[in-house]
């Protein structure tokens, strides 16, 4: 059988502003067409394939996701790797540093077998909406055996005993989380707080988003097996550039790329910076539309995804002192506020993203 690609032909600012419901329902249809596609190409010659999901953002590509494609393949020998991957904009409330077809290609040509795109409420979502949201995709097409995922620990039995614990004692209603909260804590905070055993897996973002990932396939009785794959080079938020390092984090990459030094990445990177025909966006990069949708949506902010009533009243405490967006992130970060917690709401606002407030940390 030969290698199924899909490479979305629509120019890439096409629907980087398109925000309405419609669009997510579009994508919702071309997903049905996939699970068709997955239900009935999972035998060749009689014999079942074995397929294995990368659940990615690749924000950009880099050679560290290209080692994990490699690696995915050698050590599960696998035959095909299906890639469910964020569109126009991340998890982290920004605007991708370029588009989905462009982050779409790179995956397909270092070694991706299928790019499926990430519904934009998941892929701009909290980690357990962004798991569980991606999960639910993956078992509904009925054929992945595999999810295949980065983390800082390496080690997928731990990573489970911390995901069963976090299950039943580390969830928004559980006693100590309550107690926690109340004094301030972020949830994340909280819960590394309440497990000090499991204080040095907590630490580390990749460990905690292959935490949510395991619970999400415990949550929906999934058949989909977790692998793990131990994280090589710098953490993903560390944007130092240490020439010695055999990988780069995505965002010391982001950063080369966007301060115009895109030439001193090219060993961390399968493709020329240089031949990129885009203009690559950065978290202020929309910082005027970000600024007018919100001030055309004052007193009436809370119904947009995470933003809680305590927050709506902060953004409209100071939506007058607007310079760009990472700047007015920083000024409404507090406590009980990380920094990505306000970035993904004022992008809900914007993107006309609702949902239920309860539904959140």
């Amino acid at each position: 059988m030969s290698t199924f690609k899909i490479i979305s032909k629509r120019k890439r600012f096409h629907n980087r502003f398109e925000c309405t419901k419609l669009k997510t329902i579009f994508n919702c249809l071309i997903l049905v067409n996939m699970l068709n596609f997955c239900q009935e190409n999972i035998f060749v010659k009689g014999v079942p394939m074995t397929i294995a999901a990368v659940i990615c953002e690749y924000n950009p590509f880099h050679n560290g996701h290209k080692y994990q494609i490699e690696a995915i393949r050698q050590k599960l020998k696998v035959d095909f790797i299906i890639c469910l991957m964020s569109g126009d904009f991340v998890q982290r409330g920004e605007p991708a540093i370029y588009s989905k077809e462009q982050r779409a290609k790179w995956a397909l040509e270092n070694g991706a077998d299928l790019v499926l795109l990430l519904p934009l409420p998941f892929a701009t979502g909290s980690a357990d909406l962004f798991a569980l949201g991606a999960i639910s995709i993956l078992n509904k097409l009925g054929c992945v055996d595999y999810l295949c995922f980065g983390s800082e620990c390496g080690d997928i039995d731990t990573l489970y005993i911390c995901a069963e614990k976090l299950l039943t004692e580390g969830q928004v209603g559980s006693e100590g989380m309550r107690a926690l909260m109340k004094e301030g804590n972020t949830f994340a905070k909280s819960r590394y707080l309440l497990f000090p055993e499991f204080d040095i897996i907590l630490a580390h973002s990749n460990n905690v988003l292959a935490l949510e990932y395991i619970m999400a396939l415990i949550k929906t009785k999934s058949k989909i097996k977790p692998y793990t794959i131990k994280r090589e080079g710098e953490a993903y938020e560390d944007d130092s550039f240490l020439p010695e390092e055999k990988y780069l984090s995505a965002t010391a990459i982001r950063r080369a790329i966007l301060s115009g030094e895109g030439g001193k990445i090219k060993d961390y990177i399968p493709y020329d910076v240089k031949n990129i025909q885009e203009i690559p966006l950065s978290a202020n990069s929309l910082s005027g539309e970000i600024f007018y949708s919100i001030i055309s949506k004052l007193g009436n902010l809370s119904r947009f995804l995470e933003a809680s009533e305590d927050l709506t009243k902060r953004i409209e405490n100071q939506i007058y002192e607007y310079k760009d967006f990472t700047t007015f992130v920083e000024d409404l970060k507090a406590k009980n506020y990380t920094y990505t917690r306000i970035s993904r709401t004022l992008l809900h606002i914007f993107l006309n993203i609702e949902g239920s407030n309860t539904f959140y940390k």
